[in-house]
């Protein structure tokens, strides 16, 4: 992930971290703290996409590491007698990494051509 992305949107945007921050449910210093180490809940990231009007993927950076340790914090969707009911966040995600994925596929296979 790429956090910084966060403020050089916003700034490119008008909007204030503190802005933002009151958008998606979280303190001001929690948000500087999350850019800070590069590390935020999906849900919030989501939201944070939402509000600035980017896709999520802008905040996914070229050495995307897909590790179970970096993906933990990714939730399990909501659901309800077996009927998911949050799946929309999990689908953007995916959809999300499988687009990033294909990116880097076609820079590699690019890379090998040229060799």
């Amino acid at each position: 992930m790429n956090l910084e992305e966060i403020r050089e949107i916003a700034k490119k945007k008008d909007k204030t971290i503190k802005r933002i921050a009151q958008e998606i449910g979280m303190t001001e210093q929690n948000l500087h703290r999350c850019i800070r180490i590069n590390s935020m809940k999906s849900k919030h990231l989501n939201k944070v996409a939402e509000f600035l009007e980017v896709p999520i993927t802008v905040f996914l950076s070229d050495n995307v590491d897909l590790k179970e340790e970096n993906t933990s914090k990714l939730k399990e969707p909501k659901t309800k007698y077996g009927v998911c009911t949050d799946c929309e966040q999990k689908d953007m995600i995916i959809k999300a990494l499988t687009d990033r994925i294909k990116k880097l596929e076609k820079q590699l296979a690019s890379s090998k051509r040229k060799k």
